[in-house]
């Protein structure tokens, strides 16, 4: 991260933690010498062309910041038991795949689904489910503080402990494995009624809850998909 701040009369830049190369550093400090030679010259910092260079400043930042900088602390810089937890709410490191965390941190939904075919009926996978959604509440939360996001998307335990509910009702086999996958992560994404509202509760509650809503969608569907192929 690039921290720019007004000290005295000047505007010091420095690169934080993410280690921002230093071709980047110096021309955003190219930027914010801009705005102290702007707002020195006798200039107010409502002038037009102060406000032009604070634009510039804010914009030069802005593109030389990863997009993800909020979600990057060093490993080393946290206690060891906010590690395991980062670890184990990012999906035991498949959350923090760059792209499509979400679908790749649902894949151990597939293997916890496999688990049921040992003779563990509905009971036990909603039994199941509903220990890994209490846990996942200050799992979560934590996880989002550390990673200074409301909802990262890196957190993928919410998505993980969804699936016990959609594979509740229905015999486990491969394709109802895969069935389930795909109509949970179609709906997870798709997010209706009345998911989206429950995301604004916040916290590691607010986390957990949208993808149960989603669970239930797809275990719906799931089940009816079963009973109209024989």
């Amino acid at each position: 991260m690039l921290c720019c701040r007004r000290i005295g009369g000047s505007v010091i830049c420095r690169a934080g933690p993410t280690g921002i190369a230093r071709p980047a550093v110096r021309v955003a400090i190219r930027a914010a010498t801009a705005v102290d030679l702007c707002e020195s010259n006798d200039r107010l910092p409502g002038n037009p062309q102060c406000r032009v260079s604070h634009r510039n400043l804010h914009e030069t930042i802005e593109s030389i910041e990863p997009r993800n900088s909020a979600e990057q602390p060093f490993a080393e810089q946290m206690k060891p038991t906010d590690r395991a937890i980062l670890f184990a709410a990012e999906g035991f490191g498949l959350g923090r795949i760059p792209f499509a965390p979400g679908t790749f941190g649902s894949l151990w939904g597939l293997p916890l689904g496999w688990l049921f075919c040992y003779g563990i009926d509905w009971r036990g996978r909603l039994t199941i489910g509903a220990a890994l959604f209490l846990a996942g509440i200050p799992l979560c939360g934590r996880a989002a503080e550390l990673r200074h996001r409301k909802d990262p998307g890196s957190v993928v335990w919410d998505e993980i402990a969804a699936f016990p509910l959609v594979y509740a009702f229905v015999p486990i086999h491969v394709g109802t494995l895969l069935a389930g996958f795909v109509l949970f992560r179609i709906i997870d994404i798709a997010k209706p009624p009345p998911i989206r509202k429950l995301e604004r509760l916040g916290g590691g509650l607010g986390i957990m809850i949208d993808d149960q809503i989603a669970a239930v969608w797809a275990a719906c569907l799931l089940t009816l998909l079963v009973r109209m192929i024989p």
